[in-house]
């Protein structure tokens, strides 16, 4: 859901099962917008099949699953509000700051895609590529910017994820926790993890597990996603 409104909403859930509901409302200024006219963006749901609804999606969930994060993602706002109004029809596609909110938007959604898929050894970059409808030499571009190629992003998901396992499921063997994150070889899992972590994976179970991030947010009365 995306438009502007200065008024207050409520919102009934359509079903009885429970649901989450996360709302950002962000202040609106000209240069966030580019200049365009917002006031009769009436709020509607942007079309769920539609390659920038993915892209503000993986950048709205990036927000909330870490929460504790939250003024880290200034950057994340600006690009999802441009998005959305790209959706809308009220900027330019051709322009830079579009542009670079796409670029975001597909870093975002790949990321999503290497959490979502990592326990699958076979996992590309062709198959990732394709998935975002984009080529691969721009899929390799996406990640340029943030000193790590897609295949150390890779491995360094599955790293995070596998940590976070030997915590969370002690009662699993650590190979099963490697094969489940996608290594297909025990003898690199503890290659890499040791070269990451400084320990091996059965030192850091028996470690005491890393800090919580403090889960905080701020919300800011405008323009909805």
């Amino acid at each position: 859901m995306f438009g502007h409104s200065n008024l207050p909403f409520a919102s009934t859930p359509d079903r009885t099962d429970g649901f989450h509901f996360f709302s950002l409302k962000i202040p609106v200024t000209n240069e966030l917008v580019l200049g365009a006219r917002i006031e009769d963006v009436p709020p509607v749901m942007l079309a769920r099949d539609a390659g920038l609804t993915r892209l503000v999606g993986a950048m709205f969930r990036a927000m909330t699953q870490h929460p504790a994060q939250a003024g880290q993602f200034a950057a994340e706002v600006t690009h999802m509000v441009r998005l959305a109004l790209l959706a809308r029809g009220r900027v330019r596609p051709r322009q830079d700051e579009i542009r670079a909110a796409l670029h975001a938007g597909y870093l975002h959604a790949a990321r999503e895609i290497l959490l979502r898929d990592l326990h699958r050894a076979s996992l590309t970059p062709a198959a990732v590529a394709t998935e975002l409808g984009i080529s691969l030499r721009q899929l390799h571009a996406l990640f340029e910017p943030t000193g790590l190629s897609f295949a150390r992003t890779l491995t360094a998901t599955r790293l995070k994820e596998a940590r976070r396992l030997l915590y969370a499921t002690r009662e699993r063997g650590i190979d099963e926790i490697a094969f489940s994150c996608g290594f297909d070889s025990i003898a690199t899992f503890y290659r890499v993890f040791r070269a990451t972590y400084g320990m091996t994976p059965g030192d850091a179970r028996r470690s005491p597990p890393p800090d919580r991030d403090d889960v905080s947010s701020n919300r800011h009365p405008a323009l909805a996603l």
